[in-house]
């Protein structure tokens, strides 16, 4: 069994140190709903839920960092979170309209643009 030997806030994500010295990084949102604490017990249903909304964060902090180099596709997102993250169908779909809701991801004007840039 493991325990979280420390937590360390940043701006972008909540970063939980076990005492295997594994870290892993989840959103303030994650961090407030699973409650996680320091010197908290966790067993290895915890560490899975733990790796899976880590993965997640992760996946979600990639999309972004692709995104604010360029305009890219919602292809393009969904296949960097199949392909480097592993993710379900769900957890991309969750991604992608977290995207769309902020207007990071918007095909239509993707496609403006090119054709703009095309001429």
């Amino acid at each position: 069994m493991q325990e979280i030997k420390e937590i360390k806030v940043t701006n972008n994500y909540i970063l939980i140190i076990l005492s295997d010295k594994s870290k892993y990084k989840i959103s303030e949102d994650d961090y407030f709903e699973y409650k996680f604490r320091a010197k908290q017990s966790i067993n290895d249903k915890d560490l899975e839920t733990l790796k899976r909304i880590s993965n997640f964060h992760n996946a979600y902090l990639r999309a972004l960092n692709r995104l604010k180099y360029k305009d890219r596709t919602e292809h393009e997102i969904r296949e960097t979170m199949y392909d480097e993250f592993s993710l379900i169908k769900l957890e991309v779909d969750k991604i992608i309209n977290k995207l769309k809701r902020y207007d990071f991801i918007n095909d239509q004007r993707y496609a403006e643009e090119f054709i703009e840039r095309s001429q």
